[in-house]
Order: C-alpha cells, then sequence, then structure tokens
C-alpha cells in the first residue's frame, strides 16, 4: 500500500504537468477510491487544458474516452483555437462522437470550417507551386485542353506546354525563412532563400518520430492529404449532414480549380 501510495503520487504529479489519457487509465486503474481519483484529475484538467495545445488534445482524448459530451463541448467552445493540424485525428473523433448527441450543430460548425480550411490550405500550396496559374492566358488554355477528349492527338502534348507554363521554378518562390526576414523587416540577400530553406528541411527530416521537431513538420512537411481525407470521410460516413457540406465544398472546389475536372492535368501537375 505505501508503495502503491508513492506510485500514485508521482503519477499524479506527473499529470498535473503533461496529462495524457494512458496516465489518466493508469491513475484511475490504481485508485481504490475511482469515483474519487477521477474528480481529482477532472479538476487538473479543468485547471491546464487551455495552457497549451498538447493539454487540450489530452483533456479532449480523455472526454472521448469516457462519453463525457457536456465537457468536451466546453473546451471546443473556449479553446478550439488552439488545435493544430496534427491533432486533427481528436477533433474529427470530437465531432464524431458529438454529431449523434444535442450538441449537433456544433459538430456540423467544426466539421464544415475545418473541412473549408483543409481545402484552403491545399488550394495555397497549389497556387505557391504553380503561380501563373490563375494568369488569363493560361486559365484560357486550360479550359481550351478540357474540352478536347480524352486521349485525343495533341492534348497530351498541350497538357504538358500547359503545365510548364504555369509551374513555378525554385526561383520563382521565396523560401519560408527569407519571407520571415522580409517580414520582419531584415534585408534578404539574392541567393540565400534556397540555402536557409533546406537548412529547416534538414531539421525536419532529421528524426520522424522526434517530437520536438512537430512544429516545423507542421510548418514545412504538413501532411495536407490526410488531413483533408480525414475530414471528407468523416462527412460522408460519420456526421448527419456532412455529404450536403461536401457536395458544397465540391461545387467550390471545380470553380476555383477547373483542372480538377480532368484526372490527366492532375496527374502532370503531381508528376511536376
Amino acid at each position: 500500500m505505501p508503495l502503491r501510495d508513492c506510485i500514485e503520487k508521482r503519477l499524479f504529479a506527473v499529470f498535473k504537468q503533461t496529462p495524457s489519457l494512458r496516465l489518466y487509465r493508469s491513475l484511475t486503474s490504481i485508485n481504490l477510491d475511482s469515483d474519487r481519483s477521477v474528480d481529482e484529475l477532472f479538476k487538473v484538467l479543468q485547471d491546464v487544458a487551455g495552457d497549451s495545445p498538447d493539454n487540450l488534445v489530452a483533456a479532449l482524448d480523455i472526454y472521448i474516452f469516457d462519453v463525457d459530451f457536456s465537457r468536451m463541448v466546453e473546451l471546443l467552445e473556449k479553446y478550439l483555437h488552439l488545435l493544430r493540424p496534427r491533432d486533427m485525428v481528436t477533433l474529427q473523433c470530437a465531432a464524431a462522437m458529438l454529431s449523434e448527441t444535442p450538441h449537433r450543430q456544433l459538430a456540423l460548425s467544426i466539421f464544415e470550417s475545418e473541412l473549408a480550411d483543409s481545402f484552403q490550405a491545399i488550394y495555397v500550396a497549389v497556387r505557391t507551386s504553380f503561380s501563373r496559374i490563375e494568369e488569363d492566358s493560361n486559365k484560357a488554355e486550360l479550359m481550351e485542353i478540357l474540352k478536347l477528349k480524352s486521349g485525343s492527338p495533341g492534348r497530351k502534348s498541350r497538357i504538358d506546354s500547359w503545365v510548364e507554363k504555369v509551374f513555378s521554378s525554385s526561383n520563382d518562390s521565396m523560401g519560408p525563412m527569407a519571407f520571415a526576414a522580409m517580414m520582419m523587416g531584415l534585408p534578404v540577400v539574392p541567393g540565400s532563400e534556397e540555402g536557409d530553406d533546406s537548412d529547416v528541411l534538414n531539421y525536419v527530416d532529421l528524426d520522424r518520430n522526434d517530437p520536438d521537431f512537430d512544429d516545423l513538420r507542421d510548418e514545412f512537411r504538413p501532411d495536407l492529404k490526410a488531413r483533408f481525407d480525414g475530414w471528407v470521410q468523416l462527412g460522408q460516413n460519420g456526421i448527419t449532414g456532412g455529404k450536403l457540406i461536401l457536395m458544397k465544398l465540391y461545387t467550390k472546389a471545380i470553380d476555383l480549380m477547373p483542372y480538377l475536372r480532368s484526372h490527366d492535368v492532375v496527374n502532370e501537375m503531381v508528376a511536376r
């Protein structure tokens, strides 16, 4: 018993600094009075959940595990803005659960907002890689290409030529470090952008399992596809009313990115 008390006190002290679902389950399993233990842990979460994104994710994971809808709603209404792209799995689980409760409207609001934000991130990434894609002449050429039948003579060569015109070379865009320097009013030496950017990306790729580099990975190696696909899957299968929102986004996507209508155009852009 004394040994168990010492272990419990130590785990509780760690939980107050870095809460997690794993610690929560450990503490509730070793405490003889589980109800009292849960109350104490929930008091800690109430105090620290909004202190950092990691604490918020841990609190949401615990409330999801305990199916505590009211506390989930309270956290999302107060601190939703703290969540990062890599926290989307937790947020998607919370939205899916809330969609089956009287809090369905909140779940739909979160779903629609995050889906739109995910799409916007992809749109910006495409515009960054293909900076001339919105020029009138290139937009007109794309519409002419889309009128050609798939596999028709000359279509592939016109697609290749069009992608070449709209593609951004590495020298056309400013690296993120150079852009940050410019925003702070620091002089940017010509030709230094690529080196600065490469240095940052070397840190990102140094150790893919090191959580210390998660923020850098979010910034420089964002998994846009996984994030977007997660929300799409939730809309198709996990949330009532999600399919209608998906159709609205599809209409908007086709309007902003007409090349999505053609697989061969998209494949060539991806290959580039």
